[in-house]
């Protein structure tokens, strides 16, 4: 899965290339990213270049947790989670409890991906076959989605049952 920035606005697109410098800096430069990530410097410079022939050009949503993973800080989800509405990581205490960035950023970086593919299976009603269904994996997409999304709830009412 390729999370595309032609579907955000403008002033997104600056924040989300804002957050991916922020995240290569992290874990050195371009080069380091490339190194961790398995990919060309080159392929980096693409992701995170600001002029409009490499605008079509953007990481893959695994290359993204990976360098989460190992930069320490979700720079990328949290801007990407900003732009979906949520509000995680305004609350140091909650930001503190997940432990495994790797689980939470592909949360927040598939939402939109597998809820789409998702809606396009349900709106094709028999156009989709079991094959496309599989080749897609969307029932192994959706179960870890749900899955980590039921972790955050359970965070969350943890949080809010020691506030009272």
């Amino acid at each position: 899965m390729v999370y595309s920035p032609n579907y955000i606005e403008r002033s997104q697109k600056n924040s989300l290339l804002t957050a991916v410098d922020a995240q290569i800096r992290l874990v050195g430069n371009q080069t380091d990213a490339a190194r961790i990530i398995g990919v060309t410097k080159q392929t980096v410079a693409k992701w995170a270049s600001r002029t409009a022939e490499n605008e079509a050009h953007w990481m893959h949503l695994a290359a993204i947790a990976d360098l989460q993973l190992v930069g320490g800080y979700p720079h990328i989800a949290e801007a990407l989670a900003r732009f979906s509405g949520y509000c995680l990581y305004k609350d140091p205490d909650l930001l503190g409890s997940f432990k495994d960035w790797k689980m939470t950023s592909n949360f927040l970086l598939t939402s939109t991906e597998v809820v789409r593919d998702m809606a396009e299976c349900l709106a094709d009603d028999n156009q989709i076959s079991a094959k496309e269904i599989r080749d897609k994996n969307m029932i192994e997409d959706l179960s870890k989605h749900i899955t980590v999304a039921i972790t955050i709830l359970e965070l969350l009412n943890e949080k809010v049952a020691a506030d009272e």
